[in-house]
């Protein structure tokens, strides 16, 4: 079986240039966009959370999905928050890799609105993503 890294186009409302692409493989595969990036003062004062969304656009199913999240500055993922992925990689650094082990079929909408980070750098922003697809 072999790992595919699709193309994403990423809309952030918090970014003048407003679109991002980063990955690499067939074009259309996944879109992320990621909306709504603010601070969780309820959990503590360097916590954030964010709305993430997939589309899926391929013609094959996904069984799993490592979705890499790129920030502005270093920051660890709150995996007691976080429950729709789980943690693979990258805690202190500015790209985290969460694994999503659902099925998707060639068109399927996926929101994951419960993504939390803690940083100490009050001017961290999520700055884009991409998609490992791993087709079935």
């Amino acid at each position: 079986m072999k790992n595919y890294v699709s193309p994403v186009i990423f809309d952030n409302e918090e970014l003048a240039e407003g679109v991002y692409a980063t990955g690499s493989g067939a074009a259309g595969c996944w879109t992320v966009t990621g909306k709504n990036f603010h601070q969780a003062q309820s959990i503590a004062s360097n916590a954030y959370t964010f709305q993430l969304n997939m589309v899926h656009h391929g013609d094959h199913a996904s069984k799993q999905q490592d979705i890499h999240l790129y920030f502005s500055k270093n920051v660890t993922l709150d995996q007691s928050k976080t429950s729709t992925v789980t943690y693979v990689s990258g805690d202190g650094t500015n790209e985290i890799v969460v694994r999503r082990i659902n099925h998707a079929n060639g068109s399927d909408d996926v929101g994951m609105g419960d993504v939390y980070i803690f940083c100490d750098d009050p001017t961290v922003s999520f700055t884009g993503g991409s998609v490992d697809c791993t087709h079935e």
